[in-house]
């Protein structure tokens, strides 16, 4: 967290189009930590919670996150903020899931029904 709040104020100092385009990946970086600190949490109680180092990347990767992806709304254009934003968090969360936490796809309620369009190699399109 501190590598990236480091990297988050030296952009700062960047100009404008690489500016927010840096600020928010930082963001967006510490957007994933969030996403990886909550699949990582135990549970709920608060010893658990204070022993536990995902707790404080929680908190540190939403502070993060939140005060670049706020300067960076601040000071740039907000598709390029977004952008950002959405890659930063896509890109760290995404690849490193399976490896950290060991959630991978499975079927279940999310998946589409075995006779949806596409599920199966004799899929069928069905019309009303």
């Amino acid at each position: 967290m501190l590598v990236l709040g480091a990297a988050g104020f030296a952009a700062g100092r960047l100009l404008d189009p690489a500016r927010s385009a840096v600020l928010e990946a930082v963001a967006g970086l510490g957007f994933g930590v969030v996403a990886l600190a909550a699949r990582l949490l135990p549970g709920f109680a608060p010893r658990r919670l204070i022993l536990d180092p995902a707790s404080y990347a929680l908190v540190g990767g939403g502070l993060v996150a939140f005060l670049f992806f706020a300067t960076g709304l601040q000071r740039g254009a907000v598709t390029i903020t977004t952008a950002a934003v959405v890659v930063g968090e896509g890109r760290r969360r995404y690849r490193r899931r399976s490896a950290w936490s060991g959630s991978a796809t499975r079927s279940g309620p999310g998946s589409p029904p075995s006779d949806w369009p596409g599920s199966s190699s004799r899929s069928r399109v069905r019309c009303c």
